[in-house]
């Protein structure tokens, strides 16, 4: 049975998308799916807080960004949308100087889409951007969201740009902590590097390289390791599924290990067939991609 304390830190749409793979899991038998129930809720509350936090420092950015596609520029009406979508005691304050943003949320401030947020996060940046050596460095201070405590560093920076202005990104999450309201606790660590390469100035795939670790609230510890480069291509397509907007991740490897064994993910030769073949244990499985995908974007293989 799930956990119901966890349970609640779901806005309603993850809570269903949850729901959805826990059944996918009984029904099918599927190895991605099958793990143990405390790891599948806090994997899907932390990919809910990655999607909700990426989306709030875009749009606190955006807000002094007239170049932006999501630009809310600084008039009060889109500021009062910013507040719309994330809570009408939501404040942003910009030091242009020090290059720092600082969002602060009062006690309970609750968006549009039923999370509730305190605290605050401050966002240091590079004064250039797109260029070798930028960042975005991402800390919590106090900041909970539906009342599940988060700490740690977030920090994305370009490495290196080579000649024909390919990039390499580095991602990273040091000391992350997920501290739940019945004092439990889970922990990550994470390191990847992103390889883009352009052509005619459009993207045509990206490499990911890299590993993660952790353990459950449980105790559970796990680790997962890029042992071939996961290549995501960008002009796969298949009607009514994907078009060239989507990555979808047609080669490499990925191992996850935790005490139950070891998972492999192995997502081909580079061809866009839309499968990966899951091995656990020594018992493998092909799987259609199509319809074992998270959120259009394959977050969680």
């Amino acid at each position: 049975m799930l956990n119901n304390l966890k349970m609640k830190h779901f806005p309603k749409s993850y809570l269903l998308l949850l729901l959805l793979i826990v059944a996918c899991s009984k029904t099918e038998n599927s190895p991605v799916f099958s793990t143990d129930t405390t790891s599948l809720v806090e994997n899907v509350n932390a990919l809910s807080f990655d999607q909700d936090t990426e989306n709030l420092i875009s749009d606190a950015f955006a807000l002094n960004d007239s170049s932006s596609k999501r630009a809310l520029s600084t008039d009060n009406s889109s500021y009062d949308k910013f507040k719309g979508r994330y809570g009408r005691c939501a404040t942003v304050n910009h030091d242009e100087e020090n290059n720092r943003k600082t969002i602060f949320f009062g006690s309970d401030c609750n968006g549009r889409w039923g999370q509730s947020r305190t605290g605050t996060i401050v966002i240091t940046y590079s004064e250039e951007k797109d260029t070798l050596g930028s960042f975005r460095q991402t800390e919590f201070d106090g900041f909970s969201m539906n009342g599940v405590q988060i700490e740690g560093t977030r920090r994305s920076e370009i490495t290196a740009i080579d000649t024909n202005g390919n990039r390499t990104r580095h991602s990273s999450l040091q000391n992350g902590k997920m501290t739940y309201e019945d004092g439990t606790f889970s922990t990550k660590e994470k390191s990847f590097y992103h390889f883009t390469f352009y052509e005619n100035d459009e993207r045509q795939y990206t490499t990911l390289t890299g590993s993660s670790s952790g353990v459950s609230s449980d105790g559970e510890s796990f680790s997962m390791t890029i042992v071939s480069p996961i290549k995501y291509a960008y002009t796969c397509s298949s009607s009514n599924h994907f078009s060239k907007k989507w990555r979808v991740p047609v080669a490499g490897i990925k191992t996850i290990v935790n005490s139950s064994g070891t998972k492999t993910i192995d997502f081909g030769d580079g061809s866009c067939d839309f499968t990966a073949v899951v091995t656990t244990n020594g018992v493998s499985e092909t799987i259609d991609l199509k319809k074992s995908k998270r959120g259009g974007k394959f977050k969680n293989f």
